[in-house]
């Protein structure tokens, strides 16, 4: 669903190393039970990648300084179309920050944190001079050339919102986002001996 692929130095990976049906060894993905209804071609099943495409896509945002925008990455009229459009299908999306004075912020819906820490005021906030920085990704964090920062999406999945926030310091910070969305078709088999793990989201909330 989410994840920050970080590696121990010094050991080099490249992007496509983190990618499934590119990389050697990983083309056996797991949905838990735990994904809804709404996935339920999907959930608690195995399946084997059979095919895969990449495809690269890029877009700039110019915004104030203090000030943010929400970006949604769904199929919604709105949104930036970056979903599957089928059953059977999902994406593996590789999002990378080019260099500038921001941050970003992951929510799943749109306004609902992906992380916190268990005290209830210690939630993103970027208003606050202070809680703008919680689980708030830098350009260096997940950079364009050689990005970690990875969502996975299905046909008519909850959006993922990726909040840019402008740092204070500028009259205008140009934002470029560098996505590798690699599409996905599967086909389900018998529980493989190694496979990869797609937890639903509000798994990850706790």
């Amino acid at each position: 669903m989410y994840e920050e692929t970080v590696q121990a130095q010094p050991v080099t990976v490249n992007w496509k190393d983190r990618l499934h049906g590119m990389a050697p060894g990983r083309n056996f993905l797991h949905f838990p039970g735990a994904w809804p209804g709404t996935h339920d071609w999907a959930a608690g099943k195995y399946f084997e990648v059979i095919s895969s495409v990449l495809v690269t896509y890029a877009r700039s945002f110019v915004i104030p300084g203090s000030d943010y925008k929400d970006i949604d990455l769904s199929n919604a009229t709105a949104g930036m179309k970056l979903y599957p459009d089928d059953k059977g299908q999902v994406h593996e999306i590789l999002v990378g920050l080019k260099p500038g004075d921001y941050t970003v912020i992951p929510y799943i819906p749109s306004g609902k944190y992906l992380a916190t820490l268990p005290d209830s005021t210690m939630v993103p906030d970027v208003s606050s001079a202070t809680l703008k920085y919680l689980n708030a990704k830098k350009p260096e964090d997940s950079p364009a050339e050689n990005p970690t920062m990875k969502l996975w999406s299905l046909k008519d999945m909850q959006a993922w919102v990726l909040r840019l926030l402008a740092l204070e310091g500028t009259d205008y910070e140009k934002i470029t986002l560098e996505f590798k969305i690699n599409r996905l078709r599967l086909r389900e088999i018998k529980k493989p001996n190694v496979y990869t793990t797609i937890p639903w989201h509000e798994e990850l909330r706790w």
